[in-house]
């Protein structure tokens, strides 16, 4: 079965997948329990990557664990004070998540592209936005296209080195 990279499971949004399953030979792995709602997750390379939903508050981490076991591989555990942790995104090695500003000390949003295997910070770029929550990044060619303006609009960043690439305003 293909990854679940992003949000509905590929570029399209139209969460389509091509299988057939055999519903008596499915059984319980394993369970996890985060404490918190969950965003949306991805999964790539036998990974499950999450963050958790939650406004205005700090310790809500990205998460990556083994698909097939539960056991926790890594972590970045906290984004600060910021008023949203988004739901990740994955592509050739990379995590990518999106972080809404903070209101109080001046944090600005970033976009955040991690190393899959081991949750090095590859980079973090700063984009505008108000206090918005957004879906997952849409990786489409290597490029990462996300949500953002301080009025509404959408952002293209180089999926390698995090530099943006253009900005077009959109409707709030």
């Amino acid at each position: 079965m293909a990854d679940w990279s992003t949000y509905q499971g590929n570029s399209n949004h139209n969460g389509y997948v091509d299988t057939s399953l055999n519903g008596s030979a499915i059984s319980f792995l394993w369970s996890h329990d985060f404490g918190a709602q969950l965003n949306p997750p991805v999964i790539a390379n036998g990974q499950i990557f999450t963050s958790q939903r939650a406004r205005f508050r700090s310790n809500h981490p990205l998460v990556a664990m083994d698909v097939h076991t539960g056991v926790e591989l890594w972590n970045h555990p906290d984004f600060g004070p910021v008023n949203s942790v988004n739901p990740p995104a994955y592509d050739n090695g990379k995590v990518y998540i999106q972080t809404g500003k903070e209101s109080s000390s001046g944090i600005p949003p970033y976009l955040y592209a991690f190393n899959a295997s081991d949750g090095t910070l590859i980079y973090r770029s700063v984009f505008a936005a108000q206090w918005e929550s957004y879906f997952a990044p849409t990786i489409y060619d290597g490029d990462v296209y996300i949500n953002g303006g301080y009025y509404g609009g959408t952002y293209r960043f180089d999926g390698v080195n995090g530099q943006q690439q253009w900005f077009h305003d959109l409707p709030q």
